[in-house]
């Protein structure tokens, strides 16, 4: 059991606390020792090219800017300026996860248009390579703030459907331009000079840009024609396990509490349940039609024909909760529908449905795993006779387990 000596004397929480228990880590000391670690860090980072940064060596001095607002452009988690002896600057961009880069991704099969890409991991690595773009862009007479170029904008707007835009994306707050980027020497920095790192729960083997299971399923960041065949060398991932390696946490209270409030381990393994969950789509229910709305409809009469169980319709899912505890989701998807339960509150045995093919997976929605099912429409072969008695036996354990 955890006592008080066990709590460290900074307890950060979540994603934001990893990072921020990161980040005080690097910047405590004197300026060799932070300096060192800060180093240390990058080399953790691993590129696309397969090889190290050189400048990383060069390096002198650093300043890191934590979840700074830009606007149209997102707030990056970490934004890392470091310049040489030279007094050249190189920027690094690092938006964070505690989960999986394939959990975090959005299909770009589209390009922008769909809900809830910007928010997305490639999403938000695609804004930073625009927010780039405007760093380095002159600025055009009476125009305010910075913006993208108009080539740039239509770039995306005309081929990569971001056309919920009326004009060039910008950020305008002189407060963030004159007291943070200019100072900061970032105002007309070159584009090479910028580097976009996903920060996520993988291992080595599952590296976003060389698993052929994102590019399949259309999770990589966009980038312009220009920048597509060249941005490799500067697209980075890091990983907890890396992360771990090269800056020694294991021996510092702060962050490893943070961690372990998220993950339990530093990665996953190849046959980790988590690690095959199936990325949950993020259209509105409203928007779903003919036999996944209908198979929606029956699963969710399922639930309510259970006593004790509520369902609640939300902007995406259906949430079951008995008490005042959601103990099972139902969230529709393009091909199936995923149905699980709660991880923590459900420990029956998992079989196949007998006569269906069904594949099990987890998700992760508020910080909670459910485990469960997606179904395929196409695939019930006995309507929903093995669907229900699937649920009813899960509810059913959930009902004597005294939750």
């Amino acid at each position: 059991m955890t006592g008080w000596n066990d709590i460290p004397n900074i307890q950060w929480y979540g994603e934001r606390g990893i990072v921020n228990a990161v980040v005080t880590f690097i910047s405590h000391g004197d300026h060799e020792g932070r300096l060192e670690r800060l180093k240390k860090f990058l080399k953790a980072i691993k590129w696309g090219n397969n090889n190290e940064q050189s400048w990383i060596c060069e390096i002198l001095d650093f300043k890191i800017v934590v979840e700074l607002g830009l606007a149209d452009f997102g707030n990056p988690d970490l934004i890392i300026v470091c310049k040489d002896k030279d007094n050249s600057r190189y920027c690094i961009f690092i938006e964070a996860k505690v989960g999986q880069y394939k959990k975090s991704m959005h299909s770009n099969a589209k390009g922008m248009e769909n809900g809830g890409f910007n928010s997305s991991i490639n999403g938000q690595l695609s804004l930073k390579y625009r927010f780039a773009t405007a760093l380095k862009k002159d600025k055009e007479d009476g125009e305010q703030g910075l913006s993208e170029p108009k080539c740039i904008y239509d770039f995306y707007k005309d081929k990569l459907n971001d056309k919920r835009r009326s004009g060039p994306r910008k950020i305008i707050k002189p407060e963030i331009i004159q007291t943070i980027l200019e100072p900061l020497g970032l105002k007309g920095i070159d584009i090479e000079s910028c580097y976009f790192v996903a920060w996520t729960w993988d291992n080595d083997h599952h590296i976003f840009f060389k698993d052929t299971k994102v590019k399949e399923n259309n999770g990589m960041p966009l980038f312009d024609d220009t920048a597509s065949d060249e941005i490799e060398m500067r697209l980075g991932w890091l990983g907890y396990k890396n992360l771990e390696k090269y800056l020694n946490l294991e021996h510092s209270n702060e962050y490893m509490a943070a961690r372990k409030t998220m993950i339990d381990s530093s990665e996953p393994s190849d046959n980790n349940e988590y690690y095959e969950a199936k990325q949950v789509t993020l259209e509105k229910l409203d928007e779903f039609d003919g036999d996944i709305r209908k198979l929606s409809e029956g699963i969710v009469a399922v639930f309510e024909g259970s006593a004790g169980f509520k369902t609640i319709t939300q902007k995406k899912s259906y949430s079951i909760r008995y008490g005042n505890k959601v103990v099972a989701k139902i969230i529709p998807q393009e091909n199936g529908i995923f149905v699980g339960f709660r991880s923590d509150f459900d420990d029956v045995t998992w079989e196949k449905i007998s006569g269906d093919e069904h594949e099990y997976s987890v998700i992760k929605t508020s910080g909670v795993y459910f485990k469960g099912i997606n179904i395929d429409p196409s695939k019930l072969t006995d309507g929903m006779k093995n669907v229900k008695k699937f649920i009813d036996e899960h509810l059913d354990h959930i009902d004597t387990f005294g939750i």
